[in-house]
């Protein structure tokens, strides 16, 4: 079965003084990551203009080979007389061209994203014993999808990491996606595809609440996962933006109960508290993008400090959001 995902609403991280934690259940599988370089073997392929018909790449990564042609790039890989045409047309367009020559000079090592991934699969391994490994690669998309994610394999498309100033996005890409298509949120979203993979939504569609907390529970992974960070680091906010969140916490949950909210499947109202873009909540003002996660993430904490010694998965795998709401305490009891 495969899957592939644009990951525009980038996963929040939260840390603070007293931190819930779940049962600690092993010493954690420290064995070293690596990447496979799709994008720059293509590229390379490409560069060397006396034989491209693409067998050789196509041999060397079946795994990944028809995920990429046919999800990513949308060719079709059964129709083999004009793969290689298609193919082409795709890789020479002139700003195609452009993306993957920044890309090679941006990424020529990827090494500290390699040290982020291991850091981060031997913590959750501490947590989550029987936690298998992806193969991780990287691709170039054309401003496509984030990242793809199939059986047991994921992948980011760097060129959507190449910083919010970089030329391309101008036209492309809204003013506040830009500021999170940066080098230092790969590690989070390769584990962002592995969260969506392996625990997929299983609340009711469009419900707020479910949203609200499906959303917390891979915060509050990220807070187990990067414990040094701090909050406006982790949650990508601006500092104005953390001082919104922070500030109008305990009113954007007062204006939920208030509309009678949480339990609606209001896919609108879900997807405005859920997503990047910021919006305006009626009795509490402009409010940044992603404050719903915030808030899933302080239900989650609370509940986990509830249950101290809950395993990580049985919190990834509970699907009765009310209860998990109920047993809470929220609010008044999170940090």
């Amino acid at each position: 079965m495969k899957y592939w995902l644009s990951i525009w609403i980038l996963i929040i991280f939260c840390s603070c003084q007293r931190n819930a934690s779940v049962a600690v259940l092993s010493d954690g599988d420290n064995q070293p990551v690596t990447i496979t370089r799709f994008d720059k073997e293509l590229y390379a392929q490409l560069k060397d203009s006396s034989h491209i018909d693409y067998s050789s790449l196509r041999a060397s990564h079946p795994e990944f080979w028809d995920v990429y042609v046919e999800s990513i790039l949308s060719i079709s890989a059964e129709d083999s007389a004009s793969l290689v045409s298609q193919l082409n047309d795709f890789f020479y367009n002139p700003e195609i061209q452009v993306l993957y020559a920044d890309v090679e000079e941006q990424y020529d090592s990827t090494g500290e994203i390699r040290a982020g991934l291991q850091d981060a699969f031997y913590r959750l391994s501490k947590y989550y014993p029987e936690v298998k490994r992806p193969l991780f690669y990287t691709h170039l998309s054309g401003l496509n999808q984030s990242v793809v994610v199939s059986n047991d394999l994921i992948s980011v498309s760097l060129d959507k990491y190449l910083g919010s100033d970089y030329k391309l996005y101008d036209n492309t890409v809204y003013s506040y996606e830009r500021a999170h298509m940066k080098r230092g949120n790969i590690v989070r979203d390769y584990l962002a595809g592995w969260y969506y993979s392996q625990f997929p939504f299983n609340g009711i569609q469009d419900r707020v609440l479910d949203n609200m907390i499906y959303q917390g529970k891979l915060c509050f992974l990220y807070s187990l996962l990067f414990p040094h960070a701090d909050n406006r680091t982790i949650m990508d906010y601006s500092e104005k933006e953390m001082d919104l969140a922070v500030k109008n916490e305990k009113k954007i949950w007062a204006a939920l109960i208030a509309d009678n909210k949480l339990y609606d499947t209001d896919q609108l109202y879900s997807s405005r508290l859920i997503n990047e873009a910021p919006f305006t909540l009626f009795g509490v003002g402009n409010v940044p993008g992603r404050v719903g996660c915030w808030i899933g993430l302080k239900i989650v904490k609370s509940y986990v400090k509830q249950h101290p010694n809950m395993h990580l998965k049985d919190l990834l795998l509970e699907s009765n959001y009310h209860r998990i709401l109920e047993e809470s305490k929220y609010p008044g009891y999170a940090d």
